[in-house]
């Protein structure tokens, strides 16, 4: 089977009507709130779509944001007493009807990719997030992602605890420096292969 190409950009009149993803909240988010968020900043929102079609595949939501100490031991020291500077994933989903395996990691690819254009003109230390349960928190963890180390959660709507996780980005500027050496390593061996 062909992989799909996709592409990411800015909300911007995408249909959002027929998005569907496991998580309600995030799903009345994304159709009621997000374009709205996004015209005023509040958030900014990125939509991962087709070339063929503008129907949204996924999307998240980024915001600046601080947390007091407690991340990790690197943060108090770094910090001290001031507030941790980070990028914010406020939402991100998939539509559930999509097959596509890895989605869910194209997603957070991009969104890491945009956090470090970020920390080249801004100071900031990670990705944070708060995971929708211990399942998806389980799934973050798997990508690399830390939980916070005095243990913040906040509560959902229903009282559901939301744990505090962060990425951080000087990890992610080193991940991607390797993956690309990596790539060029590639393309170097199979132009040699074919030469």
């Amino acid at each position: 089977m062909e992989k799909i190409q996709v592409r990411f950009e800015p909300l911007d009149g995408h249909p959002r009507e027929a998005f569907s993803c496991k998580y309600r909240p995030i799903q009345h988010f994304f159709r009621k709130y997000a374009e709205e968020n996004h015209a005023s900043h509040k958030q900014r929102v990125f939509v991962a779509c087709t070339d063929t079609d503008n129907s949204p595949l996924g999307f998240y939501s980024l915001t600046l944001m601080t947390f007091e100490a407690g991340m990790n031991d690197e943060t108090d020291a770094k910090y001290k007493d001031r507030p941790v500077p980070a990028i914010y994933i406020g939402a991100i989903a998939r539509d559930k009807h999509l097959s596509e395996p890895g989605f869910g990691v194209l997603l957070m690819e991009d969104a890491l990719r945009r956090c470090l254009l970020v920390r080249e003109n801004v100071g900031v230390y990670a990705l944070a997030l708060h995971a929708a349960n211990e399942e998806v928190a389980s799934i973050y963890e798997s990508y690399g992602f830390s939980r916070f180390a005095n243990g913040e959660i906040k509560k959902d709507r229903d009282g559901n605890e939301m744990p505090a996780m962060f990425f951080k980005l000087a990890d992610a500027a080193e991940a991607f420096a390797e993956a690309s050496i990596e790539d060029h390593a590639v393309a170097a061996k199979t132009e040699e292969a074919a030469g």
